[in-house]
C-alpha cells in the first residue's frame, strides 16, 4: 500500500516531535522520571538509574531517526519496542491497581503531585495512537513530488497531531484534578 506523501509526513513528523518532546522531557528532569520508574515496581533497583537515562536517550534518536528515509524504518522499530515496553508496563501497573501514579510520559506529569493523573485506560490509547503514527511512517510514499502547499499542509497538520495529544492529556489532568475538588 502505498500513501499519500502529505500524510505520510504528518504521521512521521507528529510522530517524531512526539518521541522528542517526551524524551527532552525526561532529560531535562532525570530525577522525576527515576521517580516515576521505581513507582511501576517493574525494574531491579540497581538498573533504574541506567534505564532512565538511555530510555529518554533512545527516545530522542528515534525522533531524529523518523527524519531521516535511511534509518526511518529502523527508527520505527525501535519505537514500536519502546512503546511495547511501556505498555506492558502500564497494562501490569493497571491489573495491579496500581494507577495513582504517574505516567512519567509528559513534563508536568509529577510522581507523587496532585497533578499527576494516574494510569488508565486512555494512557494506553495514547500509546496505541502513537504506535498508529509510527506504523503510518513506516508505510511506502506514492511517487509524487511535493510542493509548497504540501509543505504547509504537512507544518500543520503535524501541529494539529501534536497539539491533540497535548491538549488530551491536559484535559485529562483537569478532569483528575475536578475529581479531587468534587471529593
Amino acid at each position: 500500500m502505498k500513501m499519500d506523501p502529505v500524510l505520510l509526513a504528518v504521521a512521521t513528523v507528529s510522530a517524531a516531535m512526539l518521541f522528542g518532546i517526551v524524551g527532552a522531557s525526561k532529560l531535562t528532569q532525570p530525577n522525576h522520571f527515576r521517580e516515576v520508574l521505581t513507582s511501576y515496581r517493574l525494574l531491579p533497583e540497581s538498573i533504574e538509574s541506567i534505564f532512565a537515562m538511555t530510555f529518554p536517550l533512545t527516545e530522542i534518536a528515534v525522533a531524529v531517526g523518523l527524519l531521516f528515509d535511511l534509518s526511518r524504518s529502523a527508527a520505527a522499530v525501535v519505537g514500536s519496542v519502546l512503546l511495547l515496553l511501556f505498555f506492558v508496563a502500564v497494562a501490569i501497573n493497571l491489573a495491579r491497581g496500581n494507577t495513582h501514579i504517574a505516567c512519567g510520559c509528559w513534563a508536568f506529569d509529577h510522581p507523587d503531585s496532585e497533578a499527576a493523573i494516574g494510569l488508565s485506560g486512555w494512557t494506553l490509547m495514547r500509546i496505541a495512537l502513537l504506535g498508529g503514527l509510527l506504523v503510518l511512517s513506516s508505510v511506502e510514499g506514492a511517487a509524487r513530488e511535493m510542493n509548497w502547499l504540501d509543505y504547509i499542509s504537512v507544518t500543520g497538520g503535524s501541529l494539529a497531531v501534536v497539539g491533540f495529544f497535548f491538549a488530551a492529556e491536559l484535559l485529562a489532568t483537569n478532569r483528575f484534578l475536578s475529581k479531587q475538588l468534587d471529593s
